[in-house]
């Protein structure tokens, strides 16, 4: 299972393109055949797109880009607080997302959906800041 060495070397070449990526990943089993869907999807887009997969049964991350820039996961954080608000809703009585005032609904779709900055400062500050939002992160076991 997995991607072969071949195809794990052309996806993780930082200047691979998508089309070379995708044709290399091509029914190399469950995680290449994963990975050349997102990358077909990717060959759509206008721009520099960079995908990174983790395979957890293997342990293994795969990376590919069709450009040579490097490029920055400064909307990381927006999973960050996401997680905040989710955490703090599930002690609600309710389920999740009927439970969620529509406007953090909205602000929580558009900061994921299409990585909006706006929303995702909307939801930073309105939680709290940076404070509430490091308390909550020392609340993660993480093992790194």
């Amino acid at each position: 299972m997995g991607i072969s060495a071949g195809a794990t070397a052309a996806i993780t070449a930082t200047a691979a393109t998508t089309a070379t990526a995708a044709t290399t990943a091509a029914g190399t089993g469950n995680s290449g055949t994963a990975l050349n869907g997102v990358l077909q999807y990717l060959h759509t887009r206008k721009g520099v797109a960079q995908v990174a997969l983790f395979d957890k049964t293997t342990g293994q991350t795969y990376l590919a880009s069709d450009g040579t820039d490097a490029q920055y996961t400064a909307s990381i954080v927006k999973v960050d607080v996401l997680a905040l608000w989710l955490w703090l809703y599930q002690s609600v009585p309710g389920s999740i997302p009927s439970n969620l005032p529509y406007s953090i609904q909205y602000l929580m779709r558009n900061m994921i959906t299409m990585s909006d900055n706006v929303a995702a400062t909307s939801l930073f500050y309105f939680s709290g800041g940076c404070n509430v939002l490091t308390q909550f992160d020392t609340l993660i076991p993480t093992h790194n």
